[in-house]
């Protein structure tokens, strides 16, 4: 007799089987302040139940949130989890009219270019790590660590175009001030130590000339008492007793004691920001990354001057991710909770833990429900686990059965206390010899995404199990994929498949 509260996730539906069918329940009304209770084995019934708990109250005394709340219901076909992927898809596509990345790329050339694209991700610079300095300030912050320049930068983009890379979209972070994480919301002036800002836009010259994108990373969720631009007063704050301090965000990080900003307030932060971006940067085009928008659950602010519901977060949230659309045509952030679509484009990752199959205690066997259901409508990185996965190894081969598009990272493990138990594994440094050794592994990366790269548009319809070894991937256009994770040749409907590799199958 076991019991769990999952607030943690993805997608506000959730289901059940039993002898009578399957039955599919997605969260309307309230699903903001809501989160599920799982039960198993539970009373003398032995139950076996999934419950929504509403949060209509914060604390005792406090008057009942204002929300409506309601659920839709309704009766799936099939008893078969693939049955409820497309029972709610068909819900998206009539109720929400979320568009699929097919209907978001026609006349949006960079989308469309992002679709073919691999993520590279560039790390610039951190302050030391862990921080002994809480509270910054410019003559008391300490010196960032400096991991690569822009000429680095410049002879990856270049070393990659030599050996026939494909399509690829770099993104550049800790190139502001204080670092990665390390002044936020404030962004100017540039991390010198890094170089200037001559030397981005010639980075952003060289990389266009390659055939490549080059543009940015930034946060709007965490801030620093360091910013110079920070108004105290837009921070959020709680309504517990000592009442209305201000609430922390992400942690001790490069810039000190991150403050977690009001999702209203943090709009004009962005804004001023992307407006000094685009002026100081023409050349940078590509998907634009904000930290965290997609990923975090939403937050309350009780700041009595801009007080905002979680329900508000997430609207601050999808308009910050919508800005970036209409400047860039795509944009990125870290996670893909279904709220955040038609307004993100693209995830860094949809789990933030390693791509092992069990991934929580109460999981018999993960099954890919949110890829069947948002596979066609939002470009994504499986796990964690999966950047800088290598060809050959589990969750390269994971990530792309799971529909999966890779990402590689330079410099990757930057903070001590994050390693291979929370999905951080491998690294990409920047020495002559390494750029030039690891770009061979990132070009087979780059040819297997251009074996697959034309199904980021189309809707993944079933996943099935082939014995111990060997997954196949359906998707609506009749196209499969199959991967063998066994050590030997296997053969499936005459198609033969080699130990850690896979086919692709396109319909006839």
């Amino acid at each position: 007799e076991r019991e769990w509260d999952i607030f943690w996730c993805n997608m506000a539906l959730y289901g059940w089987q039993n002898n009578d069918g399957c039955t599919g329940v997605v969260l309307e009304g309230g699903k903001f302040d809501c989160e599920l209770r799982l039960r198993t084995n539970w009373g003398d019934a032995h139950e076996y139940r999934i419950d929504p708990l509403y949060l209509i109250r914060e604390w005792p005394g406090d008057a009942m949130q204002p929300r409506d709340i309601s659920l839709f219901l309704g009766q799936v076909p099939e008893r078969k989890y693939t049955a409820l992927a497309a029972w709610f898809r068909k819900y998206n596509r009539d109720v929400r009219q979320l568009p699929s990345l097919q209907e978001k790329c026609k006349d949006n050339p960079a989308l469309a270019y992002s679709m073919k694209a691999i993520t590279v991700r560039c790390r610039m610079a951190v302050k030391q790590l862990p921080c002994v300095v809480y509270e910054q300030k410019p003559d008391t912050q300490p010196p960032v660590h400096v991991y690569m320049n822009y000429e680095k930068v410049e002879a990856i983009a270049k070393r990659y175009a030599e050996v026939g890379v494909g399509p690829a979209e770099f993104c550049l972070v800790g190139w502001n001030y204080g670092g990665h994480d390390g002044a936020f919301p404030q962004l100017f002036p540039v991390c010198e130590a890094v170089g200037t800002e001559d030397e981005m836009r010639h980075a952003g010259k060289v990389l266009n000339e390659c055939g490549y994108r080059l543009n940015l990373h930034d946060n709007y969720y965490d801030a620093y008492s360091l910013a110079e631009n920070l108004d105290l007063n837009d921070l959020c704050t709680d309504d517990t007793p000592p009442y209305h301090m201000p609430v922390h965000g992400g942690g001790i990080l490069g810039g000190g004691r991150a403050y977690r900003l009001c999702g209203k307030m943090a709009l004009k932060y962005q804004q001023a920001n992307l407006k000094e971006v685009q002026k100081r940067f023409p050349e940078f085009s590509g998907a634009y990354f904000i930290d965290v928008a997609s990923l975090i659950c939403s937050h309350r602010c009780a700041n009595p001057a801009h007080s905002e519901t979680r329900e508000d977060n997430a609207a601050a949230n999808k308009q910050m991710l919508q800005n970036l659309q209409d400047i860039y045509g795509v944009s990125s952030s870290e996670g893909a909770r279904d709220w955040s679509l038609p307004e993100l484009d693209r995830a860094y990752m949809l789990i933030n833990k390693p791509g092992n199959e069990k991934t929580y205690d109460y999981t018999d066997e993960a099954i890919p429900l949110y890829q069947l259901i948002y596979h066609g409508y939002v470009i994504y990185n499986t796990f964690r686990s999966g950047i800088n996965a290598w060809p050959g190894s589990f969750d390269y081969l994971w990530n792309l059965a799971l529909g999966g598009m890779p990402t590689v990272y330079y410099h990757h493990l930057f903070n001590p206390a994050w390693g291979a138990s929370s999905g951080c594994k491998n690294d990409l440094n920047t020495t002559e010899e390494a750029i030039k050794d690891d770009t061979l592994l990132i070009k087979q990366i780059s040819d297997d995404i251009a074996r697959i790269s034309h199904l980021q548009g189309v809707i993944m319809t079933d996943f099935i199990r082939h014995g111990k070894s060997v997954t196949e991937t359906r998707f609506e256009n009749g196209t499969r994929v199959f991967a063998n994770f066994g050590e030997t040749p296997e053969e499936i409907d005459g198609i033969s498949i080699e130990p850690m590799d896979f086919v692709v199958k396109e319909s006839l």
